[in-house]
């Protein structure tokens, strides 16, 4: 839950208290709202930490959820914890909230490591934003990661998109990304690219349109290139321009 003590702090508070399976599980995490300046324009407002033993998946994620931390960027693979958990959670803004404000959750347990995190710019939560995870395992040797953003800027700019990447083994391993984008209403882009032990394949699709007057024009781009490792490769591309008048005219 949260709420305010003494009318000066805010607290974020996780907690359990159960036996599964006939073991002992608990836990306690704990945030509030501080406000530590740093010059000289770093101020901390929000610091945290707890401990769980013999956590499950669900009381972390319930921890992530309650630090106001996106599962958009998150596992790929579903890792136990072990047999303990350490969380610490700091929260800073630059030059207050007008510029950036970030937050990031740190977590060390018996099999793994990660850290995620959010950035907000402007003060623009809804329009300016992006996530960020990482993960490193200690017993099955991987790491992953991810990275999302969201971009919103009035009527100039509307797009999203995220890069991941994951080592499980020599033989399994990769990197994926995506994103798409409006701009000022005309252009339209989207893009897609894997890299990894297979191969690699990128495709892309630029395209334009707009009115003038009774004429509508429209112009496009799109590839694709690809490449199975020992099989095969190849490309394909595409480009048009079109112009025609508005119907009912």
């Amino acid at each position: 839950g949260s709420g305010v003590l003494v009318r000066a702090y805010g607290i974020r508070v996780v907690g359990k208290v159960a036996n599964i399976n006939n073991r002992p599980s608990f836990g306690l995490f704990v945030a509030a709202s501080v406000t530590i300046p740093i010059p000289p324009a770093i101020v901390i407002n929000e610091i945290g930490g707890g401990f769980f033993y013999n956590p499950e998946a669900n009381d972390l994620a319930l921890v992530r959820r309650m630090a106001g931390l996106s599962e958009a960027a998150n596992s790929l693979v579903t890792a136990s914890p072990g047999s303990f958990a350490v969380l610490i959670y700091g929260s800073a803004t630059i030059v207050e909230k007008t510029l950036v404000s970030g937050k990031v959750l740190l977590t060390i347990t018996e099999n793994y490591f990660s850290l995620h995190g959010r950035v907000v710019l402007l003060n623009q939560e809804n329009s300016l934003k992006g996530d960020i995870y990482l993960a490193i395992g200690f017993n099955n040797g991987f790491a992953e990661g991810q990275i999302n953003v969201d971009l919103n800027v009035v009527s100039l700019i509307e797009g999203k998109g995220g890069m991941e990447f994951y080592v499980y083994g020599s033989d399994a391993w990769g990197i994926k990304g995506n994103f798409e984008a409006k701009i000022i209403k005309i252009l339209n882009a989207k893009t897609k690219l894997f890299i990894g032990n297979p191969g690699f394949v990128m495709d892309m699709k630029v395209e334009m349109g707009f009115d003038i007057w009774i004429i509508k024009v429209g112009a496009g781009f799109e590839g694709t290139m690809r490449y199975v490792r020992n099989v095969s490769w190849g490309a394909y591309c595409k480009a048009w321009i079109e112009a025609s008048v508005l119907a009912g005219v």
